[in-house]
Protein backbone atom coordinates (compact mmCIF):
# COMPACT_ATOMS: atom_id res chain seq x y z
CA UNK A 1 0.00 0.00 0.00
CA UNK A 2 1.29 2.83 -1.18
CA UNK A 3 1.33 5.60 1.94
CA UNK A 4 1.73 9.11 -0.20
CA UNK A 5 -1.57 7.96 -2.26
CA UNK A 6 -3.09 7.67 0.63
CA UNK A 7 -2.24 10.72 1.97
CA UNK A 8 -3.61 12.67 -1.68
CA UNK A 9 -6.89 10.80 -1.50
CA UNK A 10 -7.23 11.88 2.50
CA UNK A 11 -6.21 15.35 1.63
CA UNK A 12 -8.57 15.31 -1.58
CA UNK A 13 -11.52 14.46 0.81
CA UNK A 14 -10.92 16.95 3.50
CA UNK A 15 -10.74 19.52 0.51
CA UNK A 16 -14.07 18.10 -0.78
CA UNK A 17 -15.43 18.75 2.86
CA UNK A 18 -14.29 22.16 3.20
CA UNK A 19 -15.69 23.38 -0.23
CA UNK A 20 -19.24 22.03 0.48
CA UNK A 21 -18.91 23.76 4.02
CA UNK A 22 -17.99 27.03 2.02
CA UNK A 23 -20.97 26.38 -0.29
CA UNK A 24 -23.63 26.21 2.45
CA UNK A 25 -22.24 29.31 4.18
CA UNK A 26 -22.38 31.19 1.31
CA UNK A 27 -25.96 29.60 0.77
CA UNK A 28 -27.46 29.80 3.65
CA UNK A 29 -25.26 32.80 6.06
CA UNK A 30 -27.71 33.79 8.38
CA UNK A 31 -27.96 29.66 9.84
CA UNK A 32 -24.13 29.63 10.27
CA UNK A 33 -24.05 33.30 11.78
CA UNK A 34 -24.28 31.88 15.28
CA UNK A 35 -22.13 34.64 17.13
CA UNK A 36 -24.73 37.28 17.69
CA UNK A 37 -27.18 34.63 18.66
CA UNK A 38 -24.30 33.04 21.39
CA UNK A 39 -23.73 36.21 22.40
CA UNK A 40 -27.50 37.06 23.64
CA UNK A 41 -28.59 33.71 24.65
CA UNK A 42 -25.58 32.51 26.64
CA UNK A 43 -27.18 30.80 29.75
CA UNK A 44 -29.80 28.40 26.94
CA UNK A 45 -26.90 27.76 24.89
CA UNK A 46 -25.07 26.20 27.65
CA UNK A 47 -27.80 24.40 28.99
CA UNK A 48 -28.98 23.08 25.55
CA UNK A 49 -25.17 21.98 25.07
CA UNK A 50 -25.05 20.26 28.56
CA UNK A 51 -28.31 18.53 27.91
CA UNK A 52 -27.47 17.26 24.45
CA UNK A 53 -23.79 16.04 25.78
CA UNK A 54 -25.69 14.14 28.62
CA UNK A 55 -28.19 12.31 26.37
CA UNK A 56 -25.20 11.11 24.04
CA UNK A 57 -23.23 9.90 26.96
CA UNK A 58 -26.22 8.09 28.18
CA UNK A 59 -26.81 6.68 24.99
CA UNK A 60 -22.66 5.70 24.64
CA UNK A 61 -23.55 4.52 27.95
CA UNK A 62 -26.41 2.56 27.11
CA UNK A 63 -24.74 0.77 23.54
CA UNK A 64 -21.83 0.07 25.51
CA UNK A 65 -23.81 -2.52 28.60
CA UNK A 66 -26.21 -3.66 25.38
CA UNK A 67 -23.30 -4.90 23.73
CA UNK A 68 -21.06 -6.21 26.48
CA UNK A 69 -23.30 -8.73 27.84
CA UNK A 70 -22.19 -12.43 26.05
CA UNK A 71 -24.69 -14.13 24.43
CA UNK A 72 -24.91 -17.92 24.44
CA UNK A 73 -24.04 -18.04 20.89
CA UNK A 74 -20.53 -16.67 21.94
CA UNK A 75 -19.89 -18.85 24.70
CA UNK A 76 -17.76 -22.46 23.81
CA UNK A 77 -19.52 -25.07 24.78
CA UNK A 78 -18.58 -26.59 28.61
CA UNK A 79 -17.43 -29.81 27.11
CA UNK A 80 -15.11 -29.11 24.37
CA UNK A 81 -12.13 -27.22 25.96
CA UNK A 82 -12.76 -28.62 29.63
CA UNK A 83 -11.05 -31.88 28.73
CA UNK A 84 -11.59 -34.68 30.56
CA UNK A 85 -14.52 -34.46 33.18
CA UNK A 86 -13.49 -34.47 37.11
CA UNK A 87 -15.44 -36.32 39.24
CA UNK A 88 -18.14 -35.04 41.78
CA UNK A 89 -15.85 -37.06 44.78
CA UNK A 90 -13.64 -34.81 44.48
CA UNK A 91 -15.88 -31.71 44.82
CA UNK A 92 -17.71 -32.90 47.61
CA UNK A 93 -17.07 -34.74 50.89
CA UNK A 94 -18.21 -38.03 51.08
CA UNK A 95 -21.13 -38.97 53.73
CA UNK A 96 -21.02 -40.07 57.15
CA UNK A 97 -20.31 -43.40 57.03
CA UNK A 98 -22.83 -45.84 58.11
CA UNK A 99 -22.05 -47.53 61.55
CA UNK A 100 -24.26 -48.90 64.29
CA UNK A 101 -23.40 -47.80 67.95
CA UNK A 102 -22.69 -50.29 70.66
CA UNK A 103 -25.14 -50.31 72.62
CA UNK A 104 -28.47 -52.29 73.11
CA UNK A 105 -31.38 -50.53 72.05
CA UNK A 106 -34.10 -52.14 75.25
CA UNK A 107 -31.88 -51.22 77.74
CA UNK A 108 -32.62 -47.99 79.84
CA UNK A 109 -29.48 -46.00 80.45
CA UNK A 110 -27.22 -46.29 83.48
CA UNK A 111 -27.35 -43.24 86.27
CA UNK A 112 -24.23 -45.44 88.38
CA UNK A 113 -21.16 -46.83 86.45
CA UNK A 114 -18.96 -49.36 88.47
CA UNK A 115 -15.29 -49.29 88.51
CA UNK A 116 -15.12 -52.37 86.43
CA UNK A 117 -17.38 -51.30 83.57
CA UNK A 118 -15.47 -47.46 83.56
CA UNK A 119 -11.73 -49.04 83.75
CA UNK A 120 -12.26 -49.88 79.49
CA UNK A 121 -12.98 -46.16 78.61
CA UNK A 122 -11.08 -44.54 81.12
CA UNK A 123 -7.27 -44.15 81.71
CA UNK A 124 -5.14 -41.83 84.33
CA UNK A 125 -2.31 -40.51 82.21
CA UNK A 126 1.10 -41.19 84.01
CA UNK A 127 3.34 -38.10 84.86
CA UNK A 128 0.01 -36.00 84.97
CA UNK A 129 2.52 -32.92 85.07
CA UNK A 130 4.22 -33.83 81.87
CA UNK A 131 0.54 -33.67 80.02
CA UNK A 132 -0.29 -30.39 82.00
CA UNK A 133 3.15 -28.89 80.38
CA UNK A 134 2.42 -30.79 76.78
CA UNK A 135 -1.46 -29.10 77.15
CA UNK A 136 -0.13 -25.77 77.62
CA UNK A 137 2.03 -25.24 75.02
CA UNK A 138 -0.56 -26.75 72.76
CA UNK A 139 -3.02 -24.09 73.87
CA UNK A 140 -0.18 -21.73 73.81
CA UNK A 141 0.17 -22.34 70.06
CA UNK A 142 -3.39 -22.27 68.97
CA UNK A 143 -3.47 -19.27 70.81
CA UNK A 144 -0.93 -17.16 69.15
CA UNK A 145 -2.40 -18.17 65.84
CA UNK A 146 -5.82 -16.63 66.62
CA UNK A 147 -5.64 -12.85 65.53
Amino acid sequence: MDLIRVKEKAGELLNKIAGTLRALTERFPLLFDLGHFLAEKRRIVVFVSAGALALFLILIIAVVAAHSGGSEKSAPPINSTAGPAIPAGEFFMPGEPDFVPKFIPGREPRSFWSVEEIRPYWKIPDKSDRWREEIKSTVDKLMEAVP
